[in-house]
C-alpha cells in the first residue's frame, strides 16, 4: 500500500502544476508505470515459489542465487521496456490521446526512467524477503519512504516550484530510496544463510528461469489486461451488440451487469454516446436489471455530453419506482446537468425528491446549487442555501466560498473581496489558487497592476502552487499596459513550472500579437495551439481574422472565416464585424454586402457605425460612378 501510495501522492501534487499535467502524470502512472509495474512484479513473483520452496527444504543458500538471477532477469527487462518509456509520446498519440497531454506524458516518461531500474531490482528482492517472513522489515521501509517522498514531494512543489522535473526526480529517488534500504538490510546480515554474497551461479540456467518469470508475469498481469480489454473493445468497437458479443467471448459467459456497466463506462470515455446508451438497451432487453453504479455510469456519461433530459429518461422508472436505491452521484449529475442547461426549477424539484427518497443531499448538492445561484445573481437563493447546508452539519467548503468571492468580486470593490477573503476565509483555512487568482484577476480588470503582482508573490510565499490561469490574467495586463519584460518573465516562469498554455491563454497571447502588428508571430502562435491539441474557439479566431483586416489582408481573414466554419467553430457577431470592415477598408463592397446577408441570416445585426460606413463607402462609390 505504501509503495502504491508513491505514485498516487504525486498525481495529486501533479494537479497543482495544471490539468494537462495532472493528466499527463496520471496517464504515464496508469499506462507506462503500470503496464511496466504489472510486468516486472509479474516476472518477480516468480521467486515467491521458488524461494518458497526453498526455504521450507532447508536450503536457504539457494534463496541468494535466485535472487540474483532474477535481477539479471529484471534488469535485461528493464532495459527493453525503457523503450517504451523513450516513445511513450507517440504511443499515447497512437492510442488517442491529445497531443499535448501526450507530449508532456512522453516527457514525464523520459524523466521516470530510473524508476523501471528500481522495480528491477525491488521487486526479486521484496519476494526474496517475503520467503523469509521479513514483512515488518518490507513494511518499515516503504513507511518511512511514504513519509519522506511526501514531505520532500510538498518541498519541491510548494517551495521550489520545480514541476514535473521535481516530481520525477523525487518519485525515483523515492524508489531508489527502498530499493538501497532492503539491500542494507540484507548485505547487514539479516538473512543468515539466505545471503552468502554474489555469485556467477546466478547467471546459470537463464534461460529456464526467464520462461519461469514469462509465465508468471501473464498469471499477475491478467486481470489487469482484462479490465484494459474491457475499455478498448468499448472504445474501438462501434456496434453495440457486436461490443457486448466480444464481451461474452472475452469472459466465457453472459454479460452481468458489471460487465455491461464497464462497456458503457468505457464508450462513453470514447466519446460514443450513441453506442453507450444502445448497449444500455441491449442490457435491459438481456433481463440484466441495472444497479446504482450501473445507473451512475450512465447518467454521469450522458450529462456530461449536454444529454440531462435523456439521461432522466433513462432513470426515471428507477428514481419513481424506488428498485434501485440511487446514489448521491446519480441525483447530483442529474442536478448539475439541468443548472447547465438553464432548467433550474427541474434541478430543485431534483433535489427536493432526493431528500424524500432517502439519499440525504451532500456537499456537492449544495455546491452546483450555489454555484447557479450565484452565477444568476439569485443572491437570497444562495444565501438560503449556505443556511441548509450549516443546518444539516454540512459545512461549507473552498468551493462554497470561491463560488461567493467570485460573485463578490463581480459586483464589489477589490479590495472589499481581499478583505472578504482575509478575514472569512483564510482563518478557516479554504483558500486556494482559484481564491487568489480571482482575486487576481480582479485587480488586473481594475488596472491595479500593483495589487494583482503582490498577492502573485503572496500566494507563492504562502506555498500555493500557481496555475495557467493566474499567469494568463498577469500576462494578458502586462502586455495591456505595454509591460512587455515582465508579461517575457511571466511566460519563462510558467514554462519552468511545466504549465502548459491553455485555450484563454493562447488567445490573450494572440490577440496581443495582432494588435502590435506582429501578424507571422500571431500565424506561428495560432498554429502552435492547434498543434497542442487545443481548438480554436470563436474568440481565438477573432483575435486572427481582426488583426489580419486591420493590417489591409482580408483575402487571408477571409480564409481562416472559411476555416473556422469548416471545423464547426461558428462564427459570431464579432467575427462578422471585422471581416465586413476589413472588406469596406479595401472597397470590396460587393463582397462586403454578401457576407452582411450571411450576418442577417445567421440573426446578427451589424451595429450602427459599421453599417454606416458601409452605406457611406456604397454612396461614395455611386457618386464617383
Amino acid at each position: 500500500m505504501a509503495q502504491f501510495s508513491l505514485g498516487a501522492i504525486t498525481q495529486v501534487f501533479a494537479g497543482h502544476i495544471s490539468t494537462i499535467a495532472l493528466a499527463a502524470v496520471s496517464i504515464e502512472n496508469s499506462v507506462i508505470a503500470g503496464f511496466s509495474f504489472g510486468i516486472m512484479l509479474g516476472m518477480g513473483s516468480a521467486l515467491e515459489t521458488l524461494c518458497g520452496q526453498a526455504f521450507g527444504a532447508g536450503r536457504a543458500s539457494m534463496l541468494g542465487v535466485y535472487l540474483q538471477r532474477s535481477w539479471v532477469i529484471l534488469s535485461a527487462t528493464a532495459l527493453i521496456l525503457s523503450l517504451l518509456y523513450v516513445f511513450a509520446a507517440p504511443i499515447l498519440s497512437f492510442i488517442g490521446q491529445t497531443a499535448a497531454i501526450s507530449a508532456m506524458a512522453g516527457i514525464f516518461s523520459i524523466y521516470m526512467i530510473p524508476q523501471i531500474f528500481a522495480y528491477a531490482i525491488n521487486f526479486p528482492t521484496a519476494k526474496f524477503l517475503q520467503s523469509q517472513s521479513k514483512i515488518m522489515a518490507m513494511a518499515g521501509i516503504s513507511g518511512v519512504a511514504l513519509v519522506i517522498h511526501t514531505f520532500l514531494t510538498w518541498l519541491v512543489m510548494s517551495r521550489f516550484n520545480w514541476g514535473l522535473p521535481g516530481l520525477a526526480l523525487v518519485l525515483n529517488a523515492s524508489w531508489w530510496f527502498i530499493v538501497v534500504a532492503q539491500l542494507v538490510y540484507i548485505f547487514g546480515g539479516t538473512c543468515g544463510e539466505a545471503w552468502s554474497g554474489f555469485t556467477w551461479e546466478a547467471f546459470h540456467n537463464l534461460w529456464g528461469f526467464v520462461k519461469l518469470s514469462l509465465a508468471s508475469a501473464v498469471m499477475i498481469c491478467l486481470e489487469v489486461w482484462y479490465f484494459m480489454a474491457l475499455v478498448l473493445f468499448a472504445g474501438y468497437l462501434k456496434n453495440a451488440e457486436v461490443s457486448v458479443a466480444a464481451l461474452s467471448i472475452w469472459r466465457g459467459r453472459e454479460p452481468d451487469v458489471v460487465s455491461y456497466t464497464i462497456l458503457v463506462n468505457g464508450l462513453f470515455r470514447a466519446g460514443k454516446v450513441t453506442d453507450a446508451v444502445e448497449i444500455w438497451n441491449v442490457m435491459i432487453r438481456s433481463g440484466v436489471g441495472p444497479d446504482n453504479k450501473a445507473c451512475a455510469a450512465l447518467v454521469v456519461g450522458l450529462c456530461r455530453a449536454r444529454r440531462v433530459d435523456l439521461a432522466y429518461e433513462m432513470v426515471a422508472d428507477e428514481i419513481k419506482s424506488a428498485r434501485v436505491k440511487l446514489s448521491a452521484v446519480v441525483y447530483n449529475a442529474l442536478i448539475s446537468g439541468f443548472c447547465r442547461a438553464g432548467r433550474i426549477e427541474k434541478a430543485e424539484a431534483l433535489k427536493s425528491f432526493m431528500s424524500k427518497s432517502g439519499c440525504e443531499p451532500d456537499l456537492v448538492t449544495y455546491n452546483v446549487l450555489l454555484n447557479y445561484y450565484y452565477d444568476n445573481n439569485m443572491v437570497k437563493k444562495a444565501e438560503g442555501v449556505m443556511g441548509e447546508m450549516v443546518r444539516s452539519g454540512i459545512q461549507p467548503d473552498v468551493y462554497s466560498y470561491n463560488q461567493l468571492l467570485k460573485r463578490r468580486c463581480r459586483v464589489g470593490h477589490p479590495d472589499q473581496c481581499y478583505s472578504f477573503m482575509v478575514k472569512e476565509m483564510e482563518p478557516r483555512g479554504l483558500c486556494d489558487v482559484v481564491s487568489y487568482s480571482t482575486l487576481i484577476e480582479t485587480f488586473c480588470r481594475a488596472s491595479n497592476t500593483k495589487k494583482a503582482y503582490k498577492l502573485f508573490e503572496e500566494m507563492r510565499q504562502k506555498g500555493i502552487a500557481t496555475n495557467v490561469v493566474t499567469y494568463t490574467s498577469l500576462i494578458k495586463v502586462f502586455l495591456r499596459e505595454g509591460n512587455s519584460s515582465v508579461a517575457k518573465k511571466l511566460l519563462d516562469q510558467m514554462t519552468e513550472l511545466g504549465l502548459s498554455p491553455d485555450r484563454i491563454f493562447y488567445t490573450t497571447i494572440l490577440d496581443h500579437l495582432c494588435k502590435s502588428r506582429n501578424l507571422e508571430k500571431a500565424y506561428g502562435v495560432f498554429h502552435d495551439m492547434i498543434e497542442h491539441g487545443i481548438t480554436p474557439d470563436a474568440v481565438s479566431y477573432n483575435a486572427l481574422i481582426s488583426g489580419l483586416c486591420r493590417s489591409c489582408r482580408v483575402t487571408e481573414a477571409l480564409k481562416l472565416f472559411e476555416d473556422m466554419q469548416s471545423k464547426e467553430c461558428c462564427p459570431d457577431e464579432l467575427t462578422f464585424k471585422f471581416i465586413i470592415g476589413g472588406l469596406v477598408r479595401e472597397n470590396k463592397l460587393s463582397a462586403a454586402y454578401k457576407i452582411w446577408d450571411e450576418m442577417m441570416e445567421k440573426g446578427f445585426t451589424l451595429d450602427r457605425d459599421v453599417s454606416d460606413t458601409l452605406i457611406k463607402a456604397s454612396c461614395s462609390v455611386s457618386a464617383d460612378a
